[in-house]
């Protein structure tokens, strides 16, 4: 076999990309080729969760050299070819090409944070390389990006034009200096203004080193010399200076992780001890304890404090690898440090800041000692390389396994009814749990949804609530003001979820509707009444939407969305669904659990006391019995449910006074509507509840 059969395939690829492409059609290219591959969701410019809608030329390139084997590659080489009818035989090899960390490939940041003028430069670069034209001016702005490193830009412009540059990556550093080549001094030159001619001048130094060589062999001897020496696999690009590389830090986002959607939300991660100030005004960890101590007047030395303050500042690098995590059980994402410390005292808490881009966000269990600070450096971990499998096999879906079990240990129903609801929303993928407050409707549907899914993949579950001013222009599409005062298309929340589901076929995916008969369901719904149902989807029965721009804009639903309704059947202000609704979705009826083994079970967890126990399965049970003998003003729909007496994990005493709270402030006014016009009846039926003696 021969070897270096890629090296025209890349190099028409990038003449192609940059002469019949833009960043939005090349970014549809992209999507066509790496449709199975992980790395493809955004963050948008509206804050929501979607696909990449623009993309440049390198990280393009840099997605066929991620990590990954090299039957995949080939596959995506093969793909490309078809796609951009490329001339050049698709590779049997790709023999001295460093493989790119899949989770840093992108050479920009998210939507919501990119600056324009990020991806012109990133497009114009490209075309200079092509057409080998680029500037110092260009090349120093590139290197400017964020997300973009010596290493990163020098391996995709080896991997473009390898008889002309040579990757700056770890590995080859590493050989480099095992020939005693200097580099040090080169990469720091690289990374001023006038650095592209510093770069041109370490090639000049290696041509004139290794005369007999090509640039691609001189970086195969590297990954041989590396073999060898049983180094790392893989090169890592962290801040740009390609020889370091990245530390790996456990962070946690507040108690019990109650900062994480912050963080996630605006791409940061934080910490506390706000009142010490900004802690570059510290020159040492001696300084910040002494500050520490004055603040907070903690009972013990505070060492940990001080070096959680100092690291943070101090140590954590940008280019570094952070794990959000929750308490020692569960890792909630991978970032990359992006940004440098700063010290935002307008923040409402948490004024210590760092800009991370949160690159995979899940649900990962980890069962550990060692990550119980709120940061600690886990480089050297011996369990690290086991978590980072882990996080790249699932490729950053959130894929907690969950099973039948695991939704029948939190609920009070039996296997068996659990089992036609799932059977029900696989068959007519569209069902309306019905019953009266308090039964756990929104609850129960989550624990659906996981388990029709297989998995706790909170990215595959979307929730909403119905009401009165609900729209099609909110569900659906609409149009929408803008700050130029003029009117922009836009997509709705269940829009966008078909959109994500369509991409994403071998998975499945449920929409939750709360209080589903809150709204106008033909005003929501409108063209789509008809493509919910179970025997039109797909894109058989396409057809267009109101807003469609032309007749060949058409919609549908896939096969793999299922949605779950709720409906209080006790709602006093809401006319009956109609039949319509009926007959596209099963309606299941739900029922108060207050008899169930399960429904005691789960007060006994909670410490209640056995009498307790009692005085509420017996009391609630009469009460019921009561409003369901009331047939001609009430009935069974009006029961109240078994939830408003669950413990909900607060660290509290579950006793006398908190169930006559409960009482007060839960029943109460729900027996009161009921009783509306009979008050007495309702004070009567209170007094009974909070008559413990009775």
């Amino acid at each position: 076999m021969s070897n270096f059969t890629w090296l025209p395939f890349f190099e028409e690829m990038l003449n192609v990309i940059c002469t019949k492409y833009d960043k939005k059609s090349l970014c549809e290219v992209f999507h066509k080729i790496f449709s199975d591959s992980g790395g493809r969701e955004d963050f948008l410019a509206d804050d929501t969760k979607g696909l990449l809608r623009e993309i440049d030329p390198l990280t393009f390139i840099a997605f066929f050299n991620r990590n990954n084997t090299l039957e995949n590659r080939l596959r995506y080489c093969s793909k490309a070819k078809a796609v951009l009818a490329l001339n050049s035989f698709v590779p049997t090899d790709l023999i001295g090409t460093p493989s790119i960390n899949a989770q840093l490939t992108w050479f920009f940041g998210w939507e919501k944070d990119r600056k324009p003028e990020y991806m012109e430069n990133l497009w114009s670069f490209s075309k200079r390389l092509d057409n080998d034209t680029i500037t110092s001016e260009l090349f120093y702005n590139v290197l400017q990006i964020p997300n973009v490193g010596v290493a990163k830009l020098t391996t995709v412009m080896f991997i473009c034009k390898p008889q002309k540059y040579f990757s700056l990556d770890g590995t080859n550093l590493s050989f480099l200096k095992n020939k005693e080549i200097e580099t040090k001094e080169f990469l720091r030159q690289i990374n001023l203004s006038e650095g592209f001619e510093d770069y041109q001048g370490l090639l000049e130094c290696l041509r004139d080193k290794f005369a007999d060589k090509k640039f691609y062999e001189i970086s195969y001897d590297a990954y041989k010399y590396r073999i060898d020496n049983e180094q790392e696999e893989e090169s890592h690009f962290g801040d740009g200076i390609a020889e370091k590389k990245p530390n790996y830090w456990a962070i946690s986002p507040g108690v019990q992780a109650g900062l994480w959607e912050m963080w996630k939300k605006d791409g940061i991660a934080t910490i506390g001890w706000d009142e010490i100030g900004d802690l570059t005004q510290y020159k040492t960890k001696k300084e910040i304890k002494e500050a520490i101590k004055k603040e907070y007047k903690p009972t013990q030395e505070p060492t940990n404090n001080t070096k959680t303050c100092y690291d943070f500042a101090f140590m954590l690098k940008e280019g570094d690898i952070v794990l959000a995590k929750k308490g020692n059980s569960l890792i909630l994402g991978i970032g990359e440090v992006v940004g440098p410390y700063t010290f935002e005292k307008n923040s409402y808490e948490h004024f210590h800041r760092r800009k991370v881009k949160w690159m995979q966000t899940a649900e990962w269990s980890v069962p550990t000692n060692e990550w119980d600070k709120t940061l600690t450096e886990i480089t050297n971990s011996p369990l690290l390389s086991k978590y980072l499998q882990i996080i790249k096999y699932t490729g950053g879906q959130n894929k907690i396994k969950y099973t039948k079990s695991d939704a029948l240990a939190q609920l009070f129903i039996d296997e068996e009814e659990f089992n036609n609801i799932i059977d029900a929303l696989k068959y007519k993928k569209n069902i309306v749990l019905q019953g009266p407050p308090g039964v756990g409707k929104t609850f129960i549907a989550k624990r659906l949804a996981y388990t029709l899914i297989g998995y706790k993949d909170k990215t595959k579950v979307e929730m909403i609530q119905f009401h009165q001013s609900y729209s099609y222009e909110d569900f659906i599409q609409g149009y929408r003001p803008n700050d130029d005062g003029k009117f922009d298309l836009k997509n709705g929340v269940f829009f966008r979820f078909c959109k994500k589901a369509r991409e994403d076929l071998g998975n499945k995916y449920v929409f939750i509707i709360d209080e589903i008969n809150r709204g106008n369901l033909s005003k929501i719904f409108g063209e789509l009444m008809m493509l919910i149902e179970n025997d039109k989807r797909g894109e058989k029965y396409e057809m267009p939407l109101a807003y469609a721009k032309t007749s060949d804009e058409k919609f549908h639903i896939p096969p793999n969305l299922y949605l779950i309704g709720t409906m209080n059947t006790a709602d006093r202000s809401l006319a009956m669904v109609d039949y319509a609704l009926r007959r596209r979705f099963c309606f299941i009826n739900l029922f108060p659990m207050f008899k169930t083994e399960g429904f005691k079970n789960c007060l006994i967890d909670g410490k209640l006391s056995a009498e307790l126990i009692q005085v509420i399965i017996s009391k609630m049970t009469n009460l019921n019995k009561s409003i369901s003998e009331n047939k001609i003003n009430l009935g069974s729909d009006y029961q109240i449910g078994h939830s408003y007496f669950c413990p909900n994990g607060e660290k509290r005493i579950y006793d006398e006074s908190w169930y006559k709270m409960i009482i007060n402030h839960e029943i109460k006014p729900l027996l009161e509507a009921y009783w509306f016009d009979d008050l007495d009846k309702a004070k009567t039926e209170v007094t009974k509840l909070l008559n413990l003696e009775q």
